[in-house]
């Protein structure tokens, strides 16, 4: 369903939740705080409360991991991409384990980059039972497993319903929004909008639907659903329901409700299919199952 430029609204957040964080120790003697989202030779990039931030690892004196508090697996580019479970970093070396369980080890200096995820295991699947769109109801299938995976059956006609529309048409972000609230779905925050102007806001989006997954919170999406064609007016044409991720094949596993159940977008792919013209990218976070 296509989502009109006008009805976009930007909700800012960042997924910066704990209480304890990394920390990065500068030479001067001053600390900043938040997670640790990538280490190159030359800089570190952090995610604090309301913004990120880079730092040259010339100013840096420490850098602590909370590993404790949220768990990390790592990309790393060196002379071949690798995916760990990263486990410390001591005196300029990354240390982990491998997907077959294996010590792994790289000293920061010999890679291009490290991308830090909050995840404790390499690749993760919901299990989330697919459901075939009605014609132009992307949205409403997209509840329907949603609010089954939470444990309330509903139907595609009832969420068109609570949307206001009463099959006139599928529903729009804000009658999606409004059926959400109506049939009474937790989902934190109901929506939201996040930057998405270069390859750094793509990396801090992946990072935080891949902590939702790790948390058990299927992700409802807008998306493009061929990126090749994009339309000037809208901001995305199609709804889905992110369920999964695999960094080992540093991928997105998304059920597509026009389409298959395990659809896999590499992480370039996905980036495309979220970019839009206003350079925001537009998700719901359902809740797990409470017990």
């Amino acid at each position: 369903m296509r989502q009109s430029l006008f009805l976009f609204v930007l909700l800012f957040s960042v997924a910066i939740s704990a209480t304890e964080t990394d920390s990065i120790t500068l030479n001067s003697g001053s600390n900043i705080s938040g997670w640790i989202v990538r280490l190159t030779p030359h800089s570190a990039l952090v995610m604090t409360d309301r913004q990120t931030q880079s730092v040259r690892m010339a100013q840096v004196r420490e850098l602590h991991f909370d590993l404790k508090s949220q768990p990390r697996c790592a990309v790393v580019l060196g002379s071949k991409t690798e995916a760990i479970e990263f486990t410390a970093y001591k005196d300029g070396q990354l240390e982990g384990k491998t997907p077959g369980g294996e010590k792994w080890s790289a000293a920061l200096k010999d890679i291009s980059y490290a991308d830090f995820y909050p995840a404790a295991q390499l690749s993760h699947t919901l299990a989330v039972t697919h459901e075939k769109q009605k014609p132009d109801y992307c949205g409403e299938a997209c509840v329907v497993m949603a609010s089954a995976y939470l444990g309330k059956a509903v139907t595609q006609d009832q969420v068109n319903a609570a949307g206001g529309l009463d099959g006139k048409r599928g529903v729009y972000s804000n009658e999606l929004e409004k059926a959400i609230r109506d049939l009474k779905l937790k989902s934190a925050p109901i929506a939201a909008a996040y930057p998405d102007r270069d390859a750094d806001d793509a990396l801090l989006d992946r990072w935080r639907l891949i902590q939702a997954l790790d948390r058990g919170h299927p992700v409802l999406l807008g998306i493009w659903a061929d990126y090749e064609n994009k339309s000037a007016n809208f901001n995305f044409d199609h709804f889905v329901l992110l369920t999964g991720f695999d960094l080992t094949k540093q991928s997105m596993i998304i059920d597509n409700p026009g389409g298959q159940k395990s659809w896999i977008r590499t992480f370039e792919q996905f980036d495309q299919h979220r970019r839009t013209k206003t350079n925001l990218v537009y998700q719901i976070e359902f809740p797990a199952i409470e017990k």
